[in-house]
């Protein structure tokens, strides 16, 4: 079982983040799949800030995902200012593994 379930590009998809839980320590999410055809509703945040080297995890879809520090910080934020609870975040809705979706 994989966090990331395949995009379908046909479809124009992407995945999307909620948050489930937040606790002082903990941030909890969840990722779906939506189409950019249906218009969906959500903000977006392109993260590449902060050492790549102090990291914290999340669990998204109840699998653990490191992410940097300043990453948990702004969704500390996000999740405190924003009344949208869909987002899309690049270092957490992109398969950072997958190069073929890293570039598309």
């Amino acid at each position: 079982m994989s966090l990331y379930t395949p995009l379908d590009s046909a479809k124009h998809e992407i995945r999307l983040v909620s948050f489930s839980k937040l606790t002082l320590d903990n941030i909890e999410c969840e990722l779906c799949i939506a189409s950019l055809d249906a218009a969906p509703n959500y903000t977006a945040l392109s993260y590449l800030w902060g050492n790549p080297d102090r990291l914290k995890s999340i669990f998204v879809n109840n699998f653990p995902l490191a992410i940097t520090e300043t990453l948990f910080d702004a969704l500390r934020v996000l999740y405190a200012n924003y009344s949208s609870n869909k987002f899309w975040i690049d270092a957490i809705c992109i398969d950072q593994k997958n190069t073929t979706e890293k570039v598309s």
